[in-house]
């Protein structure tokens, strides 16, 4: 299963910056054999860490699976941070099919942290205040054209990411093993005061 794999590897990533040992163990591949529904219950997080003023939803390890015929909202006051030892996968159930998480515009100081996004993709529109913003620490795959998409905003900071955009991680399937040039990663529009920086992009 690719996403074990995937699991397994950033769990040694994470091992790995704590000095502990080099394997991948079978506790580390238990959240991530069955896919969990999760949009549903991720909105209601979300709405419900929005109506009590709380600002940050932890999320679990695991993989779970979001509806691409409708976006997850990020409301006023919320961030999402995945787990800090073991990998919170987004994906989508169709590769051909990509899922969006949108920033509400009345969101501010918001973070996305820690979290792997596979053909799931970030976008903001209109997300304009003096208080910074952040989507760092993150880990995309696929993710269609681009995988954080920010328009008509400012002071984003897009920091210490990862963008596999290889053949092997293309958001559609294709026969050629020619490097993929269709996800550009990120894309910015009419942005102030922002900064990309300390990012990885897979070629």
């Amino acid at each position: 299963m690719k996403y074990i794999r995937v699991a397994c590897s950033i769990a040694l990533l994470a091992r790995a910056c704590h000095a502990m040992a080099l394997e991948c163990y079978e506790d580390d591949t238990v959240y991530y054999r069955q896919e969990t529904p999760y949009t549903d219950k991720l909105q209601k997080m979300i709405d419900s860490a929005s109506a009590s003023q709380l600002p940050v939803v932890y999320l679990e390890p695991g993989l779970f699976v979001i509806d691409t015929d409708k976006p997850i909202v990020l409301k006023k006051g919320v961030s999402l941070k995945g787990h800090p030892s073991q990998p919170t996968i987004f994906a989508t159930k169709d590769r051909e099919s990509t899922a969006t998480i949108e920033v509400e515009q009345t969101n501010q100081a918001w973070t996305i942290q820690d979290i792997v996004f596979e053909n799931v993709n970030i976008r903001t529109v209109d997300n304009s205040y003096d208080d910074e913003s952040a989507i760092f620490g993150n880990i995309f795959m696929n993710g269609d054209n681009s995988s954080i998409m920010s328009d008509n905003g400012k002071r984003l900071y897009i920091d210490s990411n990862i963008f596999l955009r290889d053949s092997a991680h293309a958001s559609m399937k294709s026969d050629s093993t020619t490097p993929s040039v269709s996800n550009m990663g990120i894309v910015l529009h009419a942005q102030k005061n922002s900064l990309v920086s300390n990012n990885i992009f897979g070629q």
